[in-house]
């Protein structure tokens, strides 16, 4: 089957169209202080969109971006993959207040979310310090019950330890697995944990 590309783009600029009047409403209201895009535009191989379309495609909710800029509101990107990829993330920067998740590349187990800041600090140094990072919890951790409590927690601190406070909001790289939930008992411990402020 061939993809009817005018088709394609009418329907996501309808979507868009919906999107553009949430970010309205949420806009008006004073508790609302960031305004946050999701475009998955990239996998853990770098960007979705190819050559003349990459540019195109990672402006494209350029209408919520105005709303919610001249509104006075702060402006987060959700976008999985790797952006370090085709210098990726630092286009963005230049258009987001924020980014997030950063969930640059798999990271199941502890070695390879070791391996996984190390790559958030390297686009930290990339991107410079104007743009905040929402991210640092991996949620392959949190549902991996091989990985205990306290390796967890060590993760977070590494995380901490090397990036500092500065433009970092924690959060989770992901929204819970399919078929799994945070009130399973071996996760349910790493939640409070992360309620509590990380004390064991």
């Amino acid at each position: 089957m061939k993809l009817d590309k005018r088709k394609a783009y009418d329907i996501y600029d309808r979507i868009l169209s919906v999107l553009e009047e949430l970010v309205k409403i949420g806009c008006d209201l004073d508790r609302v202080d960031a305004i946050r895009i999701a475009d998955d535009a990239a996998d853990y191989r770098g960007p979705l969109y190819q050559g003349s379309s990459s540019k195109k495609n990672i402006i494209r909710p350029r209408e919520q971006l105005r709303i919610a800029k001249n509104r006075g509101k702060y402006t987060i990107l959700h976008c999985d993959g790797n952006l370090m990829k085709a210098y990726m993330a630092l286009k963005l920067t230049k258009i987001y207040d924020g980014l997030r998740p950063l969930d640059l590349m798999p990271k199941p187990a502890v070695k390879a979310a070791i391996r996984w800041i190390m790559e958030v600090i390297r686009l930290r140094e990339i991107v410079g310090w104007n743009t905040v990072f929402f991210t640092g919890i991996p949620i392959d951790l949190v549902f991996n019950n091989y990985v205990e409590a306290q390796e967890f927690v060590k993760i977070l601190l590494s995380l901490l330890e090397e990036h500092g406070l500065k433009r970092l909001v924690l959060s989770t790289t992901h929204s819970e697995y399919p078929g799994r939930s945070y009130n399973e008992p071996r996760v349910r411990i790493k939640i409070d944990i992360l309620k509590k402020g990380f004390p064991l």
